[in-house]
């Protein structure tokens, strides 16, 4: 699954498309909570702080880790979230 939402030109006010990303992620939860699947693992590179805010005001209940470590700390700390 890609991330990567883009529309041209820009809207004024959300010149990466943040808004429309977390519309789409929505639906895409909402459709795997409704078929049942009870984890969804998303890789998604958040480079930019007010993104993170804009997940957490959506009330998405993403867990964070932190990838600036080493391979096997992010291994452990994603394997740490399902214990």
């Amino acid at each position: 699954m890609s991330t990567n939402s883009r529309l041209w030109p820009a809207r004024v006010g959300d010149p990466f498309d943040t808004d429309l990303l977390l519309r789409n992620l929505a639906s895409i939860v909402g459709n795997y909570a409704d078929a049942g699947a009870d984890l969804l693992v998303l890789a998604w590179h958040l480079d930019r702080a007010p993104e993170l805010v804009a997940i957490q005001d959506r009330g998405l209940q993403l867990p964070v880790v932190d990838a600036s470590g080493s391979l096997s700390g992010i291994v452990d700390a994603v394997l740490g979230l399902f214990t």
